[in-house]
């Protein structure tokens, strides 16, 4: 498990939250979109996914809003970084 996974697992049990880790999202043409976590119950009515790369679903980004998902970048936290929990809010 990397750190920022680590993290949202903190934040989501802190939340009262579930964390779908590696989730896939079939965008029906063919294309997947594997991202680190969706987060259930918030952001949107199928969840908040987290990805590293905006490129990675930037030619998707409408299709995931449509698709009842929002979305969320966040990077690897630094080695000397602290976990903050209301950073996650």
């Amino acid at each position: 498990m990397t750190t920022l996974e680590n993290w949202i697992l903190q934040a989501c049990n802190a939340f009262g939250l579930q964390a779908d880790f590696g989730f896939v999202v079939d965008m029906g043409d063919g294309h997947k979109i594997r991202v680190i976590a969706r987060i259930n119950n918030i952001g949107a009515r199928n969840g908040m996914l987290v990805v590293h790369n905006y490129d990675d679903i930037h030619p998707y980004a409408e299709n995931l809003i449509q698709a009842g998902y929002g979305y969320s970048v966040l990077d690897e936290p630094q080695p000397d970084e602290v976990f903050d929990l209301d950073s996650f809010k």
